[in-house]
């Protein structure tokens, strides 16, 4: 495959395009993560009835 390391002129084009990319990762994840815990808040507060029916309206509104 060769060498995947940038020359020395590419090297200052390409770390602000890597940092960006790291950081939009890193707020993707986090915003994953925090979803996942809002949705584990809503589950144990509402019950089983209840947070279907809030999953299903979600799913419907996501899809349609």
């Amino acid at each position: 495959m060769g060498n995947l390391r940038p020359s020395a002129g590419q090297s200052s084009r390409w770390n602000p395009l890597a940092r960006g990319a790291r950081v939009a990762f890193a707020v993707q994840v986090s915003g994953m993560g925090l979803t996942y815990l809002v949705h584990l808040l809503l589950a144990r507060r509402m019950g089983t009835a209840e947070f279907g029916i809030y999953k299903s309206s979600n799913n419907f509104r996501i899809f349609s």
